[in-house]
């Protein structure tokens, strides 16, 4: 255990990314951050923001990533928030590397989804 709280938990990931790759936790079970009580997310962020400065030292900064339901990505149906080091040369890369084109959206369409993000 990296870390604990009356919350959140935090650990090393069982397949690390790169070296010193950590998640933190809600303790009870929740499957989406929307399902968390604000008690919850403080807790999480909280402990992911003091190990930050931690896993920063590693590589020299860190990448913090929720993947929030399966179709975001979320293998493990519990949600957790990684802390991956970055290291020189580590073949990560930007957010916008992961998609190949970009969703730029204008006029009617973005002013629907602006009105339903606003909702």
């Amino acid at each position: 255990m990296v870390s604990e709280s009356d919350t959140a938990a935090a650990f090393m990931d069982a397949f690390p990314l790169t070296p010193g790759h950590t998640l933190v936790a809600t303790k009870a079970h929740r499957r989406l951050i929307q399902d968390m009580t604000t008690a919850e997310v403080t807790g999480v962020f909280e402990m992911a923001a003091k190990l930050i400065p931690k896993t920063d030292g590693l590589g020299g900064a860190t990448l913090l990533a929720v993947h929030n339901g399966q179709g975001a990505g979320q293998e493990v149906p519990h949600v957790h928030v990684h802390l991956v080091p970055r290291y020189a040369g580590d073949s990560g890369g930007a957010i916008h590397s992961m998609f190949p084109e970009s969703a730029a959206c204008s006029g009617p369409e973005l002013d629907g989804i602006l009105a339903r993000l606003r909702g």
